[in-house]
């Protein structure tokens, strides 16, 4: 079985990285540290760019829309904010975007979704009259913030064009969630993909892929190293990503 490997990275540096590393996808993001929220327009373009300048365009860049941290109930305004996102990120030449979107009692947002899954896939305008090709759309974990039971959340985006959900399971780590995240796999949802997060190493993701028969896994901290010098006026922690510890997860998918 194929497993593809989706790394999250923020910055120019860390999806080139990545990108080198052999990772199959990078979702791209800004402020980690609080979750992920959206990368600047400017950030996307330069990694497309870099990218494709190093030979690298093997390695496809999924764009996390998350308007700020916090709740994944937003606004009227915020959801508008997103759906501007969503389209610039298609303009720009992302492959697919990650979003989330809940209602005050916590299940799925249909209505949000169903506006960004169009934006995302039906035929729009580009600037110089040609249009942009559909992004793909991932339902990250908010969906683990749900409180609609997990198989029947899933078909629910699956009905609405949605192509892949980040998930542990409804647990604090996809391990611990492993259960559920083979129930998923199992439940014959055709055409979105289950992808295992949170807590996902080197030394657990051959158990989790064999445990729950997943066939992507998402990791963020698992290659990432902080540098040693500290940032100036406190200003926050950089890390970058490791791409010996990249390697080392893509080579326990071929073993």
């Amino acid at each position: 079985m194929t497993v593809l490997l989706e790394a999250c990275v923020e910055g120019v540096e860390g999806a080139v990285a990545a990108a080198a590393a052999g990772v199959h996808r990078i979702e791209l993001c800004a402020g980690l540290l609080e979750g992920g929220t959206t990368p600047s327009l400017g950030t996307v373009e330069e990694v497309i760019a870099c990218l494709s300048e190093q030979h690298l365009t093997r390695c496809k860049v999924h764009v996390l829309v998350r308007p700020r941290p916090g709740s994944f109930c937003y606004s009227a305004a915020e959801a508008r904010a997103a759906l501007r996102d969503v389209r610039a990120m298609r303009h720009a030449g992302a492959h697919g975007v990650a979003v989330g979107a809940l209602r005050e009692d916590g299940s799925i947002d249909t209505h949000a979704l169903a506006s960004i899954v169009a934006l995302a896939k039906d035929d729009m305008q580009g600037a110089a009259g040609e249009c942009p090709p559909p992004m793909a759309v991932t339902f990250h974990r908010a969906f683990d913030a749900c409180s609609t039971p997990a198989l029947q959340a899933l078909a629910q985006l699956a009905e609405r064009g949605v192509d892949g959900v980040l998930t542990s399971g409804r647990a604090a780590t996809a391990w611990e969630g492993r259960h559920v995240i083979r129930d998923m796999v199992r439940s014959g949802v055709a055409g979105t993909t289950v992808i295992a997060a949170a807590g996902v190493s080197a030394s657990n993701v051959a158990r989790l892929m064999q445990a729950t028969g997943a066939e992507a896994v998402h990791v963020g901290s698992a290659i990432l190293e902080a540098l040693e010098e500290a940032a100036p006026l406190g200003m926050g922690v950089q890390r970058r990503v490791s791409r010996d510890k990249c390697g080392e997860i893509l080579q326990l998918f071929s073993a």
